[in-house]
């Protein structure tokens, strides 16, 4: 049995963790911030890993979560456009706003024709934002957060439909 050598293993990710956070931030400066976020905190909590875990998948997790925190404490609004890639097919398809007969870009391309007051939370929600946080960001109440997310959803499947 292989022993697993923890910084070795981060190392030979780093590439890959390089790509998911060109995703989530276009911005070559804040790519780069969250990319040296994440290992930090990776390194911080090392001994939180369980070996029998899926180390790639803790990763991502920490990457995610610090992405997450990062747009919080930013006041970041990423979420106006979706089509400059900077949201993962994974995200899409977890989140059932489209059938699985959809292409990614397909799908970015008609949430960003979406009427703004439904494409700002739908977006949102699909970078992983929960309710209550896209309720702070824009100020409108959560039942009216949940209701925009549930007809834009909606929306987006009509305007797929169409397509």
């Amino acid at each position: 049995m292989e022993s697993f050598d923890f910084e070795e293993e981060l190392i030979a990710l780093e590439g890959k963790l390089r790509s998911y956070a060109y995703l989530l931030f276009p911005q070559k400066e804040d790519a780069e911030d969250l990319i040296q976020e994440t290992l930090l905190r990776a390194l911080e909590n090392r001994e939180r890993y369980n070996e029998n875990a899926n180390f790639k998948g803790w990763l991502y997790t920490i990457m995610h979560n610090t992405f997450i925190n990062i747009c919080k404490s930013k006041k970041y609004y990423l979420f106006m456009s979706l089509s400059d890639n900077n949201v993962d097919a994974e995200m899409v398809r977890a989140m059932e706003f489209a059938d699985d007969e959809y292409g990614f870009k397909e799908v970015c391309q008609v949430i960003d024709e979406l009427p703004e007051h439904l494409r700002i939370v739908v977006a949102m929600r699909l970078k992983g934002f929960k309710y209550l946080e896209i309720a702070n960001h824009t100020g409108i109440p959560i039942g009216l957060v949940k209701s925009r997310i549930f007809y834009g959803k909606k929306k987006l499947k009509e305007m797929l439909d169409e397509s």
